[in-house]
């Protein structure tokens, strides 16, 4: 038997649940939504000098009950290059919980057109 059996769980043979990932994209604002894997969600809105928020939805494997918490977010800056259809996005950000700052983070995109 491997672990898992050992310990009486059993593996899925269902297959996982596809995400999807998306942008949303101007000037002055960036939205960055994951959804769909079946327990981890998040949305992220990041716009330059302004506190967004990040947001975040659980899922527990045996409920149907969804817990969701939002972080702070501060926009450092935000840039997006490339003319009419962007080719790459810079995103650096503060995440805050309440008065604490969590970390600090660079977001590099290159977006490749076909």
């Amino acid at each position: 038997m491997d672990g898992l059996q050992d310990r009486g769980e059993t593996q899925s043979s269902a297959p996982p649940t596809p995400r999807l990932l998306w942008l949303e994209l101007s000037p002055y604002r960036v939205i960055m939504t994951m959804q769909g894997n079946g327990r981890f969600s998040y949305r992220h809105y990041w716009e330059q000098g302004v506190y967004g928020i990040s947001r975040y939805w659980l899922q527990a494997a045996s409920s149907v009950r969804k817990d969701q918490f939002q972080l702070r977010n501060y926009t450092r800056s935000l840039a997006l290059e490339g003319q009419g259809l962007p080719h790459h996005l810079r995103v650096e950000y503060e995440l805050w919980s309440n008065k604490v700052q969590v970390g600090h983070y660079v977001m590099n995109v290159d977006i490749q057109h076909d």
